[in-house]
């Protein structure tokens, strides 16, 4: 038996036109639910990182203190024992531990400037910049006035409009 089959093409009937409409609504209602849990969920997932965060600040700012009283401590410790090395003068060993500790701090602080200044190394436009400490030549270690190192020779000659920037500057 030779039958021909015929793809027939459905219309939406009346009763299947209630249908549809009534799956899209229903679709669209899911998809709102959905995207209202999943807002609800990474409310969740952020005050519970904020709760942690609060804690390990707690937690950290509590260690400072700590930390910083103790420091205090052995302050006083290195003042009396050095005191008492200096035959009592403790006015003597209290200026002797600040200016150890002056000394430390300058210490800290420019190595921490030139730190912070190396971040800007990359900066487009250098000249608008400025230098917080001199730079120091990564070749020969001297310093060159301005917060540049000093020329090689070896940089091509200035041209007009470069405002003073070689080509080891762009």
């Amino acid at each position: 038996m030779n039958h021909s089959h015929k793809s027939r093409q459905r219309t939406p009937s009346s009763s299947e036109g209630g249908s549809i409409a009534e799956l899209l609504r229903q679709l669209i209602q899911d998809a709102t639910d959905l995207v209202r849990q999943e807002i609800r969920l990474a409310k969740l997932k952020v005050m519970e990182h904020v709760r942690r965060g609060t804690y390990s600040a707690a937690l950290l700012g509590a260690g400072v203190v700590f930390l910083g009283v103790g420091t205090l401590v052995f302050i006083e410790f290195l003042v009396l024992g050095l005191g008492v090395l200096l035959n009592n003068r403790y006015w003597l060993s209290s200026l002797i531990v600040a200016l150890l500790l002056m000394a430390l701090g300058g210490g800290l602080t420019l190595w921490a400037a030139r730190r912070f200044g190396d971040q800007f190394e990359g900066d487009p436009e250098p000249e608008k910049r400025t230098p917080i400490l001199p730079a120091r030549n990564r070749r020969s270690g001297t310093l060159e006035a301005g917060g540049r190192p000093p020329r090689t020779g070896t940089e091509p000659a200035d041209r007009p409009g470069d405002h003073g920037r070689s080509a080891r500057d762009a």
